[in-house]
């Protein structure tokens, strides 16, 4: 599974793409919900501390990890869109695309999940880094991940001259 550092980068790099050369709404979508969505998508993996405290109940890529946690966040973000443009609904936008990069990004590189559970057992897997790999080599894999990603938006960074908006 991708480590922290891509579960965050991917969901920022995204929306930034998106508001700047698909949308253009820079203004109206500020620094800080690019922050909320990397954020969020580190929370599908809450599970795992929950797994530590309650072995016997919670499990990790449990339901933290299936369609509805983003659905559900994506429904809120439709409702309060609909019945009044409140700002609030921009975050449960960016924690669906967060949580839901989450869950894709492992969907296609760690393993098989259950998507739909609890409505089914059934599991799915695209496993582009197979897990057949020596365990070394996947470390490596997955670390090298996080450095070309991070380094790669760094470099987007500079060239768009808005290094400053990080720090």
């Amino acid at each position: 599974m991708p480590y922290a550092v891509v579960h965050m980068l991917v969901p920022m790099i995204l929306i930034d793409i998106i508001r700047h050369n698909v949308l253009k709404i820079r203004d109206k979508l500020p620094n800080r919900y690019i922050l909320i969505a990397g954020l969020a998508g580190l929370l599908p993996d809450i599970d795992i501390l929950f797994s530590f405290l309650f072995p016997s109940f919670i499990f990790h890529r449990g339901i933290t990890h299936t369609v509805w946690v983003p659905l559900a966040f994506l429904l809120i973000f439709i409702i309060l869109q609909y019945i009044k443009k409140h700002n609030s609904a921009k975050i449960f936008l960016m924690c669906s695309i967060g949580i839901g990069s989450h869950i894709i990004l492992d969907f296609v590189t760690a393993g098989s999940m259950k998507l739909f559970y609890p409505l089914t057992n059934a599991s799915f897997a695209v496993n582009l880094i197979p897990t057949l790999l020596p365990n070394i080599e996947v470390i490596f894999v997955y670390a090298s991940l996080d450095a070309v990603l991070l380094f790669a938006w760094v470099i987007r960074m500079i060239l768009r001259k808005r290094i400053q908006d990080i720090f």
